[in-house]
């Protein structure tokens, strides 16, 4: 796997009412961040240097809070909880932890990923802006809460494993796509520097087309249910096959999709009109030529009777 090839597409927003619990995705009106998923791949021991921008979209003034969280996946849900990690704050530094933003302005935020403070491996965390009303308590309270997720390889990039299981899909596909459901699982250890990754898996719709996507983020030891639906004029047996990391299932279906849900049928119908209306004009020959050869028949035994 590439160490280029990590992609999150499920977790565009992250919004948590207090950190360190099971982050629900949900867009925070009164705050803003973009971009909403950064990734790295680090040499042993570089450093590199990213940005993310926070806005405030509100017509009042906000205080803007900062902070830099690890993350892990919790369930085969995909369901990710944050906390604190302090080898993750020395390694992912921020130049601003605090600022006001006024109505409708923005800020850059640079940070700092270091190497050298990085676990090995696959490293996960979450850079977070939150607003904050002023109370009468002695602290603040966040109100929203908006991340960026960083997606990083510090050093070589540790090999990582997947298996296919229970791939599955209606013998008979009518509609626009054709569709499928397995499961994929990470089977690395989670004791080691290949914590998640994102599989590459291919789909294939033989004998017409093959497709390579992005599956969903596995951490080690867990698996996801991964639902496929491929648009495209499909016609008759199709074989599906689902590829990971070498492992490879297979399914054989009917299919009926795109204009073909609608030009089959009228097919059928016009084969079934042609067979109807040639079976009729047989049968009306047939009756033809039997009531010819009677009458012929009449004919020739009256002359016979004549002579």
């Amino acid at each position: 796997m590439s160490r280029h090839s990590l992609f999150v597409g499920f977790f565009v927003v992250l919004s948590i009412a207090i950190a360190g619990v099971y982050a629900t995705p949900a867009a925070a009106d009164s705050l803003s961040i973009a971009p909403t998923e950064y990734k790295a791949s680090l040499a042993t021991g570089e450093s590199k240097k990213g940005f993310v921008d926070v806005v405030n979209p509100a017509a009042t003034a906000t205080e803007i809070k900062l902070h830099v969280q690890a993350f892990r996946q919790v369930d085969d849900q995909g369901s990710l909880q944050f906390y604190d990690d302090a080898t993750i704050a020395k390694g992912v530094k921020l130049d601003l932890t605090d600022v006001t933003l006024g109505p409708h302005e923005g800020v850059r935020v640079y940070f700092l990923l270091d190497g050298t403070q990085l676990p090995a491996g696959d490293v996960f965390a979450a850079i977070f802006a939150s607003t904050v009303s002023a109370s009468n308590t002695v602290e603040s309270v966040p109100s929203a809460q908006v991340g960026t997720l960083l997606l990083l390889e510090n050093g070589p990039a540790p090999a990582h494993h997947a298996i296919i299981s229970n791939l599955s899909a209606n013998w008979l596909q009518i509609g626009t796509a054709i569709s499928m459901k397995m499961n994929v699982t990470n089977t690395d250890l989670a004791d080691g520097a290949a914590l998640g990754f994102i599989p590459r898996i291919t789909f294939e719709f033989k004998p017409y087309s093959q497709q390579t996507v992005d599956g969903p983020l596995l951490f080690a030891r867990r698996t996801r249910v991964v639902d496929y639906s491929q648009k495209g004029s499909y016609f008759g047996p199709v074989l599906l096959r689902a590829t990971v990391d070498g492992q490879t299932q297979t399914k054989l279906i009917f299919a009926m999709t795109g204009y073909w849900q609608w030009l089959a049928p009228m097919i059928i119908v016009l084969l079934i009109a042609g067979i109807i209306t040639l079976r009729a004009y047989l049968k009306a020959r047939k009756s033809k030529h039997r009531s010819h050869t009677t009458k012929k028949r009449k004919h020739h035994n009256a002359d016979e009777n004549h002579s």
